[in-house]
This record gives structure tokens, sequence and C-alpha cells, in this order.
């Protein structure tokens, strides 16, 4: 990809943004910044925020952030209808990786996937970089690659929603695809079709990773189905055992047996506000589960549970339903909700029979009121359902802020 000489513009100032910038400056490329009025950018960026005026300049390509959706999305059109070539972060990053590039994508998993799949090949001596949605922009690592490096990438619907044939992974995984991000996608079939980008343009020297419900995904890559094998693990939930056994599957590809997979695998730990078990006081267990940001997840956590549990969710909404979290009626002792969805959940719970809940604003409230509700022998379990821009800028801020809350009891 020739960078010298053309004219960018990054769309969107959020962390990816940032990091495309400054990737595509270091080039020497020309780059100007659409950041919308409010956003926080430093002030030595060329940037601006009339788009009007940014789409005159003839670009010769736009770089989009993860966080901006092409859907319905007419400054984009207006950006393509000049002559501009669309490009993701995720894209531009990847044009410049080294070596060999894993990519894994699905509903639930992704994150403790990409790490176990670093940390295995970390204690088997490969040179590995760990980016994406995990939180570290694939351009911020892109030239710290070599031909012998492992990129362990997770990726998103948004990443994925607009990926063209310059993205073609040499390893794709789809962990799972559930309803999420409907009020991005629009409906749950762009969603799906999202997710399947990421094998759309691999080539039959490639490799896709898929669970026995998407067996018949089209791809022209080698494609292995998973079933699950059991495992011991540090990890909560044999839900889990699923992403384990795609992990062990990928890790075979670079050499690491299943004797040298389950030593490393024992020095695996939850990830931080993945079902962390966060400590005990008062007889009272309390277990963060702040990256449930859909009910696929929640339920996933209340199934691994083996007693009902006082529950905390609620938060943005991103037009999902809660029936199936309510369906589960024997594994919730009391259901604390919360937020922008709380009057959703609070019908979706009558709706499944479920009546024994208790709202409040925000997640500051409900938490506050928590003490009244919990005694020796509970278990508290945080597991949202929902993503937290209503209070919070992502899982992590909200997960932390749980995470104090813990602290602070005496």
């Amino acid at each position: 990809m020739q960078i010298t000489n053309k004219k960018f513009l990054v769309y969107g100032a959020g962390v990816s943004g940032i990091s495309a910038y400054d990737f595509l400056q270091k080039k020497g490329a020309s780059v100007l910044l659409y950041a919308p009025k409010g956003s926080a950018v430093p002030d030595e960026y060329n940037v601006t925020n009339n788009i009007t005026k940014a789409i005159e300049q003839n670009f010769d390509y736009v770089v989009l952030s993860p966080g901006v959706s092409i859907i319905g999305n007419k400054n984009i059109s207006k950006l393509k209808k000049s002559g501009a070539m669309l490009i993701t972060e995720l894209e531009l990053g990847y044009l410049f990786c080294k070596g060999r590039f894993i990519a894994v994508t699905g509903t639930n998993g992704k994150t403790t996937c990409v790490n176990l799949i670093n940390h295995v090949l970390n204690k088997n001596n490969y040179k590995t970089f760990l980016c994406g949605n995990v939180g570290t922009p694939i351009t911020s690592i892109a030239d710290y690659t070599d031909e012998n490096s492992v990129v362990v990438c997770e990726v998103s619907s948004f990443m994925l929603e607009a990926v063209s044939p310059n993205f073609k992974p040499d390893v794709s995984i789809i962990l799972n695809v559930t309803p999420d991000h409907i009020s991005r996608h629009k409906t749950f079939d762009a969603y799906y079709k999202a997710k399947l980008n990421i094998t759309n343009y691999q080539t039959e020297n490639d490799f896709l990773f898929v669970p026995k419900e998407l067996e018949n995904t089209v791809t022209k890559a080698q494609k292995y189905v998973i079933l699950p094998k059991k495992y011991k693990s540090n990890l909560i939930g044999d839900f889990n055992n699923l992403n384990l056994t795609f992990c062990e599957a990928v890790c075979a590809l670079f050499g690491i047996s299943s004797k040298q997979y389950k030593i490393a695998l024992k020095t695996f730990n939850p990830i931080k506000f993945r079902l962390q078990k966060v400590g005990k006081k008062h007889g009272v267990v309390y277990i963060n589960d702040s990256k449930s940001t859909n009910p696929d997840s929640c339920v996933k956590a209340l199934l691994s549970m083996k007693k009902p549990v006082v529950l905390l969710l609620g938060g943005s909404d991103k037009g999902n339903n809660f029936n199936q979290i309510f369906a589960l009626k024997n594994k919730i002792k009391l259901a604390l909700i919360y937020g922008e969805t709380a009057p959703v959940l609070e019908n979706d719970a009558l709706f499944m029979g479920y009546k024994n809940t208790s709202k409040y604003e925000n997640l500051k409230d409900a938490l506050n009121y928590l003490y009244r509700f919990v005694k020796r022998g509970d278990i508290v379990l945080f597991s949202p359902a929902c993503a937290s821009y209503d209070e919070f800028n992502n899982y992590v801020e909200r997960g932390e802020f749980f995470n104090n809350y813990f602290n602070s009891i005496k």
C-alpha cells in the first residue's frame, strides 16, 4: 500500500483513530483527522470538526475507526462518491504486519481466546503481539512485527463491517454468533454477515475454525469444525471448554502438542472482568463479569453458577431482549436491574413470569442498596448483559467501579 504522496482522512478520534493518525503521519502521509465537536484531541493534531469541508478535499483514502457505522451514514456515502477508497483501521494495520496473523471473532469468548492463544504461544517461545478489540490498536503494533512474529487479534463486528479484500488472515476463528449490537447493525442478519466477513477473502492456504452450528459457513480456507473437549483449568464455567478446544486446535497449527498446551493452560487465569472472582466478604462471594455486554454472556454466567445468585444487570440499550436470562428463574435469587435498560429488563422479567426484581436509576444506586438483600452464603454476580455507555466509557471502567465497591465493604 502506497502512503507517501497520498491524502488520508482518518474518520473518528477514538483510540483506534488516534493510533491510525499517528501511524500514517510517521510514514510521511498527508493526514487529516475528523473528530466530532467535543472530542479530546491533542492540539498538535491536524484536525477538523467540519466533515462537509473535509469531503471537498478529495482524499485518496478514508480510514474508518471501529466506532464509525457505515450503515445509513451519508458522510461516508459522499466520501465514496468523491473517489476516496475506504479502509478500516484493522486493514491498515494488517497490511503492514509481518509474520503470521490470527484473527478471532464471535459474540462471546473473544477476549479469553486471544489472551489464551497469546499465553500459550509465549510459553512456547513465540514472539507475539496481542491487539485489536482487546484494547491495543493494530496500527500501534504493526511496525514492530517481523517475519517470525505472530499477531493475535481480537476482531469485533464493528471492525468487520466494512472489511475489504485487503484483509485475509492466515488463521480465522468464529467462536459463536448470537444476537448482539442490533442498534448498530439494525438486524441480526447484518450482524451475522459482519462476523462471517472474517473469512470472505481467505484462500486455500489459510485456516478457518468454526463451531458445529456454523459448519456450513462458506469459505475457501481449510475449515475445521470444533467440538468441545473437557479440560482442567482456572476458568469458571463449562462453556469455556469449547473456547479451550478452539485454542488448542489453533496452537496445534504452530507445532504445540496437546501436552505443551495443557501445561501452559495451568498458568492461565481468568481475564479481568470475565467471571472474575473478586473475593469474599462477610460470607458473600462477589463475581465481576463486567465483560458481559449481551444476554447470551449473562446466560452463560448464570449456567456456570452452582446455586441461585443475587444478579446485578443493566446498562445502555443495544436493542436486545432479555427473555433468555429470566427463563433461568431457578438461577436467580434476586435481580437488581439498573440504567437505561431497566424498563426493558423489568418488562422482560414479568413476561417470563419472574417478579423478584428491584429497579434503580444507575449502578451506583443499585450497589448502595445491595447490602439490604445479601446474607452469608450468597453469591453476588455482576453480569450486566448490556453495554456500559449510559454511565461509563467502557466495560473496564464499569468493572473497576464494581471492584472499588467490593474493596469499600468493611
